[in-house]
């Protein structure tokens, strides 16, 4: 089960399949700022989930104070659940939230 803390509030958001988004993630929750942040996103439609960063990514996720930016996501399958983790570090921890898509035509 999914920590509430971890998890993006506003999840799922819709997502159309001909959008390219980049999304923001506040670290506020974990004390703000970080480093090195590194997107993977999945899609989860089936039992086991399969890594699609490198084709529904285009660019790198950046980190400015307390705000993460992902690449853009694009190239969604409408009717596909995706989720979206968003790992980064803090001093000697390693964090991570996630966000899931729901794509559509």
């Amino acid at each position: 089960m999914a920590s509430a803390k971890r998890r993006v509030i506003e999840s799922p958001l819709p997502q159309g399949e001909h959008e390219r988004i980049a999304y923001t993630v506040p670290t506020t929750l974990w004390g703000g700022g970080g480093t090195s942040p590194i997107v993977t996103v999945l899609d989860t439609t089936d039992a086991t989930p399969v890594d699609v960063t490198s084709a529904t990514t285009l660019g790198s996720a950046t980190i400015a104070g307390d705000i993460i930016t992902t690449p853009y996501v694009f190239g969604l399958t409408a009717d596909r659940r995706y989720r979206v983790n968003v790992q980064w570090s803090k001093g000697s921890q390693i964090l991570e939230t996630f966000f899931e898509l729901l794509a559509e035509l």
